[in-house]
């Protein structure tokens, strides 16, 4: 009686499984803020709007070396006094391993603030980023 035919498994096809059964230690992404410019930041007395010019250079930098990055959805926030008054929707994008990308942000709008202010104050005006990443 003939033995039934059975195909050898491929080796390339078990080495496939078991390194995607196998464990990857996945690194912190950065980010570097690396050109911030504020031209304008004024909150009208009268009727409380606020008239900003601000513009944003970010580094990403990706340190891990065999897993790639999707970013598929990223806001970018800026908050003044714990109140946002800026949202941009980035571009999703994908980032390979060990790359840096260079992304800018500019924004230059008037928009009704509901936040006091006094003269001659210090300001610390806080740029979220904030987002969906899936790795490869």
């Amino acid at each position: 009686m003939a033995r039934p035919y059975r195909p050898r498994p491929n080796p390339t096809t078990v080495m496939e499984r078991e390194a995607a059964a196998t464990p990857v230690a996945v690194s912190s992404v950065k980010f570097y803020v690396t050109i911030l410019t504020l031209t304008q930041f004024d909150l009208s007395n009268t009727n409380n709007t606020l008239y900003y010019d601000l513009a944003l250079n970010m580094t990403v930098r990706n340190p891990n070396k065999r897993i790639g990055i999707y970013y598929d959805s990223i806001e970018a926030r800026a908050m003044y006094q714990g109140q946002r008054f800026d949202s941009q929707i980035l571009e999703t994008f994908y980032q390979g391993h060990r790359e840096y990308l260079t992304f800018a942000s500019s924004v230059q709008r008037a928009e009704h603030c509901s936040f006091g202010r006094q003269r001659n104050q210090e300001i610390t005006i806080t740029r979220r980023i904030q987002g969906f990443m899936r790795w490869k």
